[in-house]
């Protein structure tokens, strides 16, 4: 039975989800989503002198394999989906040969002034909301009884 939010709430392993990629057009849902996951295991990256280059660049190893079974897509459209990503520059790709997996370098986009970024640790939640509408008395019309579903 799934729970409704509390303030008690744990909530499951979740993924970062840029806030830029919801109106980026120049890529489907199908990149968008690759991109999330790759963003998610370059910040693991950081965490291990294994997957940071001479540069200092963290970069992710996936084959296409991996990645068309991580995101339930063919082959097929985990390259095109790469494909796009490169092409609006949010991801390097550097061959390798000998059999090797290409390394994967995510890209962040430069941001503006305009776009009023916080830092994560320094963010306050949304204030509640708060009806314009003062003449109303807004009472609470379904009180919801253990184990019943709306």
């Amino acid at each position: 039975m799934n729970n409704f939010i509390t303030k008690e709430t744990v909530f499951p392993p979740y993924m970062f989800f840029p806030k830029f990629l919801i109106s980026e057009r120049r890529i489907n849902e199908t990149a968008k989503i690759l991109y999330c996951l790759l963003l998610d295991r370059a910040r693991l990256s950081l965490k291990s002198e294994k997957w940071i280059d001479d540069c200092g660049n963290a970069f992710v190893s996936f084959s296409l394999k991996e990645l068309a079974t991580v995101i339930g897509k063919s082959e097929m459209t985990v390259k095109s989906s790469l494909r796009a990503l490169e092409g609006i520059d949010l991801i390097a790709r550097k061959r390798r040969g000998g059999g090797l997996t290409n390394r994967i370098y995510v890209k962040i986009p430069p941001f503006t002034e305009r776009q009023n970024i916080i830092p994560l640790t320094e963010r306050k939640p949304s204030p509640p909301y708060i009806s314009n509408n003062k003449d109303k008395d807004y009472k609470r019309i379904y009180e919801c009884k253990e184990d019943e579903s709306l």
